[in-house]
Parts: C-alpha cells; sequence; structure tokens
C-alpha cells in the first residue's frame, strides 16, 4: 500500500513539473474518438497580462491522443490563430511503422512542434483562439482521442 501512495506523490510531483514549463495550454476530448471533417476544434489559452505586451517568442506544439486502431500513420491539420494559418502533417508512426510517444494499454499520446509565434501577434487580446480541422480523406475520422494545443516560452542562453 505504501508504495501505491509513494507512486501517486511522485506523479503528482511529475505533473506539476511538467505544467510549469508549459505557459499555456488547452487540451479536450474528441466526442467518441470521432472527428468529423465538418467539425472545427477550437482550442482556448488564456495569455498572461506580462506575455501579451511583449514580442516574446513561443513555440506552439500541438498534442495528439489516439487509439491504435487509427487507420493512418499520420494526421494532417489545419491550424488556424491570430497570424498563424498553417497546414501541419504529423508523423505518428516511425519509420518502422511502430507509433511514437508514449502508450499505455491502446492509447498512444505524441507531442509535435507546429509552428513559432511572437506574443505581439496577439493583439493585445486575453484569450487566444487556437482552431482545428482534419485534412483526412475520412469524412468521419475514428481513434483520435484528444488534441491539444500548447504555448512554450523560447528561452535564450542568455535569459
Amino acid at each position: 500500500m505504501k508504495w501505491v501512495v509513494n507512486l501517486m506523490v511522485l506523479s503528482v510531483l511529475t505533473l506539476a513539473a511538467c505544467i510549469g514549463q508549459t505557459d499555456g495550454r488547452s487540451h479536450k476530448c474528441i466526442t467518441n474518438g470521432e472527428w468529423r471533417k465538418t467539425d472545427t476544434l477550437e482550442r482556448m489559452i488564456t495569455m498572461n497580462s506580462s506575455d501579451r505586451h511583449t514580442n516574446t517568442l513561443w513555440e506552439v506544439w500541438m498534442d495528439v491522443r489516439h487509439t491504435n486502431s487509427y487507420p493512418y500513420t499520420n494526421l494532417a491539420v489545419c491550424l488556424s490563430a491570430p497570424r498563424i494559418d498553417t497546414t501541419v502533417n504529423l508523423k505518428l508512426t516511425d519509420n518502422r511503422g511502430a507509433w511514437k510517444g508514449n502508450g499505455l494499454g491502446y492509447v498512444y499520446q505524441s507531442s509535435h512542434r507546429v509552428a513559432l509565434w511572437r506574443s505581439a501577434d496577439a493583439e493585445k487580446r486575453d484569450t487566444l483562439c487556437f482552431r482545428l480541422v482534419h485534412l483526412m480523406p475520412d469524412s468521419l475520422l475514428q481513434g483520435v482521442h484528444d488534441i491539444g494545443i500548447r504555448l512554450v516560452k523560447v528561452r535564450f542562453k542568455d535569459e
């Protein structure tokens, strides 16, 4: 029983350490793991006022959770936000066809840096809206459980 408590404490500390490294995030589940081609997923991220008024450089990351029944090796997505309008092709497998990222049971999670963005581009908004539309051939894409957006502040060596 003691090892279970220790494991829980370690998990909470690890999660807290990870959260401290990210300055903004929004993750949401996709209902029943089915993403319709006509559905635009919106992810809202609130900016700190101190970051919003600077010319800070950010990395935009997409986190994808999918099942092993996902039928493709990639996920093509159109991403739009203030001053971002791009198409990204997320490679979900390695060269041998094995799922990238971490897996637990039949669910896998991988992270992908998809853009660089400056906070000056937020035009003094408190909340940023990131819109995602899948560009895969299926009208109903199955096996994608969760899509998230994270902003990570770029830190330079002299900071």
